[in-house]
């Protein structure tokens, strides 16, 4: 998903650029959502922690995305994950909510922008619900890979995940994961290199699900 602000509309506004490197936490779970976070140069990831000591991973935030933008006009904004830099170093823009409805009255476009970006947030939120639903491992691997094919609308793709990232995504053990994974390409159902996917019998993969 993308989401910027062109730059002369930056220029109307008050805002802030910072950097930040790896491994920095640009914002913590719990924290109140204030402004909306563009990331213009670099990669985030958003993480949920547990009590045992595991993390998951929600989201991850590509340059072009944006932070918040889906929470900030919620009457309980607040953040239910960290969010921290995994590239070596990362540009982001924020923005308060104050000075993006001061825009969204200056540029009226701006306004279904925003919508479209937020509908289609939830419907990916909600993709991701019912993967972590399925009980099964395999069944996950399956729909997750339907889903991108469907996005996509191509049988050979190029996922943002390594397996370890896949597997937290999945809420799923690595070592299961890679094995189920493995037992697919046997099958003749998908091919696999590292992040690289290719779907040789999408009726099989569907019929997984």
């Amino acid at each position: 998903m993308e989401f910027y602000i062109e730059d002369e509309d930056l220029k109307k506004i008050n805002h802030q650029t910072f950097k930040a490197t790896k491994g920095d936490i640009i914002l913590h779970e719990f924290d109140q959502c204030e402004s909306i976070v563009l990331v213009t140069k670099g990669e985030v990831i958003a993480t949920k922690s547990y009590n045992d000591g595991h993390e998951k991973i929600i989201r991850t935030i590509k340059k072009g995305d944006v932070i918040g933008l889906s929470l900030i006009f919620s009457s309980n904004p607040q953040y239910m994950a960290n969010f921290t830099i995994t590239s070596k170093t990362a540009k982001l823009i924020s923005i308060k909510k104050i000075d993006l409805l001061n825009l969204m009255n200056l540029n009226k476009s701006l306004n279904e922008k925003i919508l479209n970006y937020i509908s289609d947030y939830s419907i990916t939120q909600s993709n991701h619900i019912k993967l972590l639903s399925c009980k099964f491992i395999r069944k996950k691997i399956c729909a997750y890979l339907y889903n991108e094919y469907k996005m996509r609308k191509k049988l050979e793709f190029e996922i943002e995940y390594s397996k370890t990232d896949l597997a937290q995504f999945l809420n799923a053990e690595r070592p299961s994961l890679s094995t189920e994974i493995s037992k697919l390409c046997k099958e003749g159902i998908i091919e696999n290199n590292n992040k690289k996917y290719k779907i040789l019998d999408l009726n099989k993969l569907e019929s997984e699900m």
